[in-house]
Formats: C-alpha cells, sequence, structure tokens
C-alpha cells in the first residue's frame, strides 16, 4: 500500500481547491449569496445611442442649377474656389450663406432674402426652395463648415482690397443676381467661356465719386453644328455711398 505524507495531502487538498468548481462557497445561514449571479448576456445589453451621422444642409434637396448647385459643386469637390482678379466679396457673400438658406434660416440683410427667393438660387425647381423659417440653424457636415470658413476668409480678404460699399452688393444682389450667379459659377469650377466683374472706383474730387461694376460673360448655346457663342455685358454705375444706382444691359 502507497503510502503518502500529511504534507503531501495537503498539497494535493490545495491543488483540487483550485481546480474545482468556480462557484464560491455558500456561508450557512446566507440563501442570497448561494444563488450565483449569471453572466452578462451580451443579447441582454442595453442597446447604445445610435451615433447622430451629420448631413448635409440641403437635406435630399436637388438643383439644375443656380447659386446653391454651385454651393454644392464647392462643398462635395472639397471646396476648391477657382479663385480670379475678378473676384467680388459679394459672390463668396452669397455662397457662403447658401447652405443656411437651404434650412431655411432667416436672415437680416434684404438682399440675402432677394437672392435666396429668386429663381436662381436653385434653378430646376420651377420656384426657390428657400422657406425662411428659422431665427437661427446649424451646419453639422465638417465639410461644408470648413468650405464655409474658407468662403468667408476669401471675402474678408477681398474686402480689404478695391470692393464697393455693402449699399453696392444690396442693389446687386437684388437688381442684378443673373450677374452673380455667373461668377459663382465660375468660382464653383463649372465650365464656361468666360465670366468676370471689372469693379472701377473713382474718389470723390471736382465731381462726386463713384463706383462701376462692368460684368461680362460668355458661354456656348446650342450643341454640335448648331452650337454658338453667346454674350451678355451688365454694367452696374453707383455713387460713391452706392445709395442711388442704375444698370445698364447690353448682349
Amino acid at each position: 500500500m502507497r503510502t503518502v505524507s500529511f504534507h503531501t495531502l495537503a498539497s494535493m487538498l490545495i491543488l483540487c481547491s483550485a481546480c474545482g468548481s468556480s462557484t464560491p462557497e455558500v456561508p450557512a445561514g446566507n440563501p442570497t449569496a448561494s444563488t450565483p449571479q449569471p453572466a452578462a448576456d451580451a443579447t441582454s445589453a442595453p442597446p447604445q445611442e445610435a451615433t447622430e451621422q451629420a448631413s448635409p444642409s440641403w437635406g435630399e434637396q436637388t438643383c439644375d442649377g443656380g447659386i446653391l448647385a454651385h454651393y454644392q459643386t464647392l462643398v462635395s469637390n472639397g471646396c476648391n474656389l477657382k479663385e480670379g482678379p475678378s473676384d467680388l466679396a459679394m459672390t463668396y457673400r452669397v455662397l457662403r450663406n447658401a447652405g443656411f438658406a437651404a434650412m431655411g434660416r432667416k436672415f437680416k440683410s434684404p438682399e440675402l432674402t432677394a437672392a435666396y427667393s429668386s429663381e436662381l438660387f436653385c434653378t430646376g425647381n420651377g420656384n426657390s426652395p428657400y422657406q425662411p423659417k428659422h431665427k437661427d440653424v446649424s451646419i453639422t457636415l465638417d465639410a461644408e463648415k470648413a468650405c464655409i470658413a474658407k468662403m468667408k476668409a476669401r471675402e474678408n480678404a477681398l474686402r480689404k482690397n478695391t470692393q464697393p460699399p455693402k449699399a453696392v452688393d444690396r442693389y446687386v444682389l437684388t437688381h442684378a443676381l443673373g450677374s452673380v450667379e455667373w461668377e459663382a459659377r465660375r468660382i464653383a469650377g463649372i465650365d464656361i467661356m468666360e465670366s468676370s466683374a471689372t469693379v472701377t472706383h473713382t474718389p470723390a474730387g471736382d465731381n462726386p465719386g463713384s463706383w462701376q461694376i462692368h460684368f461680362y460673360t460668355e458661354w456656348m448655346e446650342g450643341e454640335g453644328e448648331d452650337a454658338f457663342k453667346a454674350e451678355s455685358s451688365t454694367i452696374i454705375s453707383c455713387d460713391e455711398t452706392g445709395a442711388e444706382c442704375t444698370e445698364q444691359m447690353a448682349g
């Protein structure tokens, strides 16, 4: 018969206690502790809240053309601004606010309200989708926020140079938005033959000061052998303050 020493027996008992059931021993007189706690079931865990996905300001609105369409193009192409020497601060102003207009923001400036209420805000729908309902709205898409900031920086840089006063902006955006829309199209990189806006400022001296903006555009009409070049010229003339303006068109 094999003899096992007391020391060896004690070691075996310790090892056996480690390899036995993982259910803790229940002290006598404590029935609550006698029920082992079940492991958490992955299927019964509380559902996590879904992360809200940022969406573009225009939602599902589609435009064949117009200010909003050019804004959408810029957001989609990484805000690749086609800057040029004829850039106007007012063009960037009306472009960078297009997303807010698409969300129904109410604007304090009558010229922005007029621009977005025009059919040139979003062409192809028969009328403007602009419905001013909210005092303020928030852009959530990072690409939009970055593009708005870039256009704002460009606008600020232009206003440090020869740019007409805001009163001239008000007249142009209200009465000659078509010319600005062509400039917005060029800035967005949409293929056109030519679009420019030449600003001339005559400081006050012996004669009252004045501002003049000459918008010029060339594009192709028709297709194939029937295609031909069309052009348009619009001249906005204003006094020094922009309080009095007139418009001349040709082409």
